[in-house]
């Protein structure tokens, strides 16, 4: 673990047999939890994690990811990760994350972070405050070039002719509840993965994830995800985009708790077996 010039923090992960599927390939968990957790320990070092900001009456919270993935480790293989802060974009403090296996980039994230005033109904902060303790990478000094936006994202509702796969009611308990006394954000990426068939998870890896949380939810909150595409056939197509919703269930109907878009490709194992490789 250390910090290096102009700010970029380094450390290296296990993929820990408990984030693997059944070929010990590394599953999205392992992936958003690393996010997550170099963002964390970046900023603990730099005076400015979540538990210092909760003495200072405020707090850090993760509201959009991008997340591209080339190719998955397997356990127990080590994974290293590079992550910096980006120049601030409004309310937005971005932070990029870059995954190499054996000096090869196999993924890289792109989040964006907020700081709320707990003692102020939760409104964002401007995080500029944070600039002394953990100053954001410039895009002249950023070797990895990520840029401090991304555009706008296409969601379930605005995508035109899109098609109803599937809908499915989660039901959260304990261990979805994270540090902010709301479910954590992992739970929603869970949720809209357990709404897919499973055939099609066997068969299939997401290789990109947009993923934006819009409204804190509880574990009283009566959830549904719905899955559609503008591909009909999506469940059988390599490469096909999926587009999901979570929403609440509200006095007056619902309302959209996150969006997100899978772009999701069949396993290169199927691929050789489907092309007859393995003959």
């Amino acid at each position: 673990m250390r910090i290096d010039p102009p700010g970029i923090f380094r450390d290296r992960y296990l993929v820990p047999s408990y984030d693997v599927d059944s070929t010990y390939r590394a599953n999205l968990n392992f992936f958003f939890k690393l996010i997550q957790d170099v963002a964390g320990n970046h900023s603990h070092l730099k005076g400015c994690s979540l538990p210092m900001l909760r003495t200072e009456g405020k707090t850090w919270v993760i509201t959009r990811t991008v997340l591209d993935i080339r190719r998955y480790p397997y356990w127990p293989q080590y994974v290293d990760v590079a992550t910096l802060p980006l120049e601030y974009a409004g309310y937005n403090a971005p932070r990029g994350v870059v995954i190499s296996l054996d000096g090869e980039e196999i993924a890289r994230s792109f989040s964006n972070w907020c700081v709320l005033d707990i003692d102020n109904g939760h409104r964002p902060v401007r995080p500029d405050f944070l600039s002394v303790r953990m100053p954001p990478v410039s895009a002249q000094d950023d070797p990895y070039g990520f840029g401090s936006r991304r555009p706008k994202a296409e969601t379930y509702d605005s995508v035109p002719d899109l098609k109803q796969l599937c809908v499915f009611r989660p039901r959260m308990g304990f261990l979805d509840s994270d540090y902010n006394g709301h479910i954590n954000n992992i739970s929603y990426l869970n949720a809209i993965v357990d709404a897919l068939p499973r055939d099609y998870l066997v068969s299939h890896l997401v290789s990109r994830v947009d993923i934006s949380w819009l409204k804190e939810t509880y574990l009283e909150d009566d959830l549904t995800v719905y899955i559609g595409s503008a591909d009909p056939q999506a469940f059988t197509a390599d490469g096909a985009e999926l587009f999901a919703r979570i929403s609440r269930r509200t006095q007056d109907g619902e309302e959209t708790v996150c969006n997100a878009s899978l772009t999701v490709r069949t396993c290169p194992e199927k691929q050789r077996s489907a092309s007859g490789d393995n003959l």
